[in-house]
């Protein structure tokens, strides 16, 4: 008995650990990081587009989140130029941006999005996450 409670609990733990390694998502080519910011606005207005800055976490282990955040990349991909954002890059966003993430409207769990125009002068939308079933 002791043996195949051993057997399950490696079967249980080994299922978590894969369940976490898939959760994480890569982020496309067409999406810009905020390092690349410039380049993504000279983009946005040489197209006449708005920007899509997405706020998540490419490393999470909620499959949740990492779906929400692919879902928002490809929803805008040819709409309009989309700018990833990590917290480890926080301070490279434009206080425009920081305050429309921090803001009430932009719900408490990530992925957050917030659109703006070409100049990042004005929000159009701020997305919420929206947990399935709430």
């Amino acid at each position: 008995m002791k043996r195949y409670s051993s057997v399950l609990m490696v079967l249980l733990v080994l299922m978590f650990s894969v369940s976490l390694a898939l959760a994480a998502f890569d982020i496309p080519g067409h999406v810009y990081r905020i390092d690349q910011l410039q380049q993504a606005k000279d983009e946005a207005k040489a197209d006449d587009k708005q920007i899509v800055f997405l706020y998540s976490n490419e490393g999470t282990d909620c499959s949740l989140a990492s779906k929400a955040s692919i879902s928002i990349m490809e929803r805008f991909r040819h709409s309009a130029v989309i700018v990833y954002i990590g917290k480890e890059r926080w301070a490279k966003v434009p206080r425009i941006v920081r305050e429309a993430i921090k803001s009430t409207e932009a719900g408490r769990f990530i992925p957050k999005t917030v659109i703006v125009n070409s100049g990042i002068t004005e929000v159009v939308s701020i997305i919420p996450y929206k947990r399935p079933g709430k």
